[in-house]
């Protein structure tokens, strides 16, 4: 495949960006953590941008589950088991064939370090933390920081129908914000964390549904189908907006609050972890 036939892929982001900064941009060095309904939309907008090196970790198979919102969940790979770090990989071949494409199986709880290393050796620029787990996006945010690299955060919280989205750049300690003791590594766990949930949200469910999680805490939170993708796309403008310097993107200790059933999208500022910040921690 010769050069102008790549190029013709992404010419139509050459006509907003200019040639200088889309290739500012195709040359950005990007690790995705976590690639389910947020994360795996951010992969493929990043191949659809031009990108010409993307990494990303995630784990394990797709389930029906997965099939209301992550890009490669479909019917097949559910029943076939394929990895869900293959089927985006073919997803993201099938887009751009020459895409160098890193990608990782890993357990963020059980192979940080094998994370981190990685990290410095690719000399990353940003990493987008995408997982669901609340421990896996403390040690996300502790491995970012500790490369001094910047951290871009987004995802679904409140009862499935709105998103926070916001960058952590390489001298803003993400611990400075969330509910956790850095220094004594005091973790809230994901089961306290969905107990805070229902105790939050319980008067805002319908029900039957809250009966549903009263009798079993394991029930994946509520998400509808398009929040995540519009989450992922904010988060690659604020991408764009970092890397071009074109415009001011949006770094803690402010945050984008995306509310699309009522339209609203606002800027707001977290408070210390002092504060007890309703944000805190990141899901509810």
């Amino acid at each position: 495949m010769n050069t102008t036939t790549i190029n013709s892929f992404f010419s139509r982001n050459e006509l907003f960006l200019g040639a200088r900064d889309l290739e500012l941009l195709r040359n950005a060095k990007v690790f995705v953590m976590g690639i389910g309904g947020v994360g795996s939309v951010i992969c493929e907008q990043l191949v659809r941008l031009g990108l010409k090196d993307l990494s990303f970790a995630g784990r394990g198979h797709y389930d029906y589950g997965n099939i209301n919102r992550q890009i490669p969940a479909t019917y097949i790979n559910v029943r076939s088991k394929v990895k869900k770090i293959h089927a985006l990989s073919l997803r993201l071949l099938n887009i751009n064939p020459i895409i160098k494409i890193n990608c990782y199986d890993y357990d963020i709880l059980k192979e940080k370090d094998k994370i981190q290393k990685m990290i410095e050796n690719q000399s990353i620029d940003i990493i987008f933390n995408c997982v669901d787990e609340y421990k896996a996006q403390n040690i996300i945010a502790q491995i970012t920081h500790n490369a001094q690299v910047a951290m871009m955060i987004g995802g679904v919280i409140g009862i499935g129908d709105k998103g926070i989205i916001t960058t952590f750049g390489p001298n803003i300690d993400y611990f400075d914000y969330f509910n956790l003791n850095k220094e004594n590594n005091i973790i809230l766990d994901d089961s306290i964390i969905k107990a805070q949930w229902i105790s939050t949200y319980g008067p805002s469910l319908k029900p039957s549904i809250l009966n549903r999680y009263n009798s079993n805490n394991n029930i994946p939170y509520p998400v509808i189908t398009p929040l995540p993708w519009i989450i992922a796309s904010f988060m690659i403008i604020e991408f764009i907006k970092m890397k071009l310097s074109r415009y001011k993107p949006i770094l803690a200790p402010y945050y984008l609050e995306i509310i699309p059933f009522i339209s609203d999208v606002k800027i707001k500022q977290f408070k210390t972890n002092e504060d007890n910040h309703e944000y805190i921690p990141w899901r509810p």
